[in-house]
């Protein structure tokens, strides 16, 4: 089992960030429209990596690739919220 950790976003990764993962997400975090008061959090999924923004950004390991993958937040939709 491996634990996960969280720290501010803008800030150095902890080493228990693997760099790959580091790489992607300093690369996020330059795309990044606001990083004040966001945290990452890394979390563990079968052995790979996956670091969550506040916001909902994703990087995340893949099973045999080489490089982790960035998934954008998904935008908020409120339609349905108009009940």
């Amino acid at each position: 089992m491996r634990l996960g950790t969280r720290w501010p976003a803008g800030t150095t990764a902890p080493a228990a960030v693997p760099e790959p993962v580091r790489a992607a997400i300093a690369d996020a975090e330059s795309r990044a429209a606001a990083l004040e008061g966001q945290y990452w959090t890394l979390t563990w999924l079968e052995g790979l990596a996956i670091a969550t923004l506040d916001d909902g950004t994703r990087v995340r390991q893949r099973p045999g690739a080489l490089a982790p993958v960035v998934e954008p937040a998904e935008p908020e939709d409120d339609a349905d919220d108009d009940w």
